[in-house]
């Protein structure tokens, strides 16, 4: 990730939670569909992952025509409008929104083994 698209990903999470001073560690997770980063920051009381997929990816998966691999996001969020309420025993990480020009998507940060 270049500097220009660092900071373009830092601004998206400083609207969206209304506070500065976020700094993204390096990748985390490097898998075949996407790299996924964790954005911290002491005064938020959870971390931020950004995943970020890969601009080739539907070359190297077949994705079906018309399908975007953002909609993982749409996913997230309809899992998260149904898990998150009060009284449910599951939980769904909380989005962050997405910038489809970066092909990436934020959400809160679980610490959690990978599936």
């Amino acid at each position: 990730m270049n500097d220009d698209q660092q900071q373009e990903l830092l601004h998206h999470i400083e609207l969206e939670t209304n506070i500065s001073g976020w700094s993204i560690d390096e990748h985390v997770i490097d898998s075949r569909e996407c790299l996924i980063y964790k954005a911290t920051n002491t005064l938020f009381d959870h971390n931020i992952a950004i995943k970020i997929y890969r601009q080739d990816l539907k070359a190297t998966l077949k994705v079906p025509e018309g399908q975007n691999p953002l909609s993982q996001y749409d996913a997230l969020l309809n899992c998260a409008s149904v898990f998150n309420q009060a009284g449910s025993k599951y939980r769904a990480p909380q989005g962050y929104g997405r910038l489809p020009q970066q092909n990436a998507f934020f959400m809160e940060w679980v610490e959690a083994p990978t599936l």
